[in-house]
């Protein structure tokens, strides 16, 4: 079905390993590396502040802000473009792309997934309907695919391009570019899988982090008040505070541990003959890395299926004894997800800016009970049933406090930002 969608010729995590795959990887590996990553900053920290400025003006819509944010802040990477709402129509494009993928990944979900000779099948036939989805389907690509580039494209052509971004410096050196091997389609295909390789699962971890810190706490607390022993109440954290908040990287790190966005990665195909531990594997076999029972491994992680974030620490710093999952959470080998070094910076920040400004409490569910069930949908990537939950300022000093930052430091397209949107 994703063949017929036209998927694997746009989608880096699916494409098959080959020259188009390696040149693209070579590519996103060159803008995201851990160095490159700083040239976001300041996409990042708007971002961060604009989040908690859109949840202190409408905490209702915790689910609606956190997806708006996480898909902006990809769109600005990629292409520079600035994101207001929910209904820019590149980031409405982009997202029903990655809805559609999402629906058609489930395995089973499509009859022809298990007899792929129905793919000759013609759309008119009784039961074809698979074939109007993927038709569908292709349109939604091809416009998230082919929009946002054909305007970035424009705006270099005019001169009204206002923000670096991996195509717009692509484009704009594309003679140099061609010369070392890359071409539009390259760029094309390595800007369109970061809608599809990063929002899902940063959104996901954005939903558990708020149904986490609700019902635990004590470990809120704590990040609380490390954060305000080296900041005080004066200033947000910033990027440059990584390496003195060790107890927010604890829990960053027993977030993707507990929860595990995929929990089973990305299917992978053997090049060659394997033997192990007594099972002979042939070339052409596709084996799944099996990422949540991995995190669920008693010995590693003793209480696995407790939420936990001071099994990474030791003396009050992280714990290096301790198996790190950032080493499998965002993939492993050749297929590792060359945008971690970015998605770890966007999520340390992230949390580490909620829990200086707000409060969080579970809230009531719709029998007037206290929330405290966890749930999560079905789908490739674990999002949590929707949580009730109660988003509160510290204070209103804190509040003001994001809010000059805010307007003190202005937006990365030029020119001093308004109160969210």
């Amino acid at each position: 079905m994703i063949d017929l969608m036209g998927a694997y010729a746009w989608s880096l995590p699916l494409a098959k390993y080959g020259d188009r795959w390696k040149t693209s990887r070579r590519l996103l590996h060159e803008f995201l590396n851990v160095r490159a990553t700083s040239t976001y900053d300041d996409q990042q920290h708007y971002y961060s502040r604009d989040l908690i400025l859109r949840i202190a003006e409408s905490p209702d819509k915790l689910w609606d802000h956190l997806k708006l944010t996480t898909g902006a802040i990809v769109m600005s990477l990629a292409y520079g473009i600035e994101v207001k709402s929910h209904k820019d129509p590149f980031l409405t494009s982009a997202s029903r792309a990655l809805e559609v993928m999402e629906e058609v990944a489930v395995p089973g979900a499509f009859l022809v997934d298990t007899f792929p000779i129905l793919r000759h099948v013609p759309s008119w036939f009784p039961g074809a309907k698979f074939q109007h989805t993927a038709q569908a389907a292709r349109k939604d690509f091809e416009l998230a695919v082919n929009g946002p580039l054909e305007y970035v494209k424009e705006c270099l052509k005019n001169g009204s391009a206002r923000n670096a971004s991996i195509a717009s410096t692509c484009l704009d050196r594309m003679d140099d570019m061609s010369k070392r091997g890359f071409s539009e389609e390259d760029i094309r295909m390595s800007t369109s899988s970061l809608y599809i390789a990063a929002v899902d699962a940063t959104l996901a971890i954005s939903q558990v982090f708020f149904m986490l810190m609700a019902l635990h706490p004590e470990f809120q607390k704590k990040a609380q008040k490390e954060i305000d022993q080296l900041l005080g109440r004066d200033r947000l954290p910033t990027l440059a505070d990584q390496d003195d908040l060790p107890y927010i990287w604890a829990i960053v790190k027993e977030i993707y541990r507990w929860h595990v966005p995929l929990p089973i990665n990305i299917p992978k195909l053997l090049r060659e003959d394997d033997d192990y531990k007594g099972y002979h594997l042939p070339k052409g076999t596709v084996f799944m890395e099996n990422v949540w029972a991995l995190f669920r491994d008693p010995v590693a992680y003793p209480e696995p299926h407790r939420f936990n974030p001071e099994r990474f620490l030791k003396d009050g710093k992280l714990d290096s004894s301790v198996r790190d999952p950032d080493d499998r959470v965002f993939g492993s080998g050749r297929r590792i997800c060359p945008g971690k070094p970015f998605a770890n910076r966007a999520i340390f920040l992230r949390i580490a800016t909620i829990l200086a400004t707000f409060d969080i409490e579970p809230g009531v569910n719709e029998k007037g009970e206290v929330e405290s069930k966890v749930r999560f949908e079905e789908g490739i990537v674990r999002h949590p049933v929707p949580f009730n939950c109660l988003v509160k300022p510290r204070s209103e000093a804190a509040l003001r406090l994001v809010r000059d930052s805010h307007h003190a430091a202005g937006s990365p397209w030029g020119g001093q930002t308004s109160v969210a949107q």
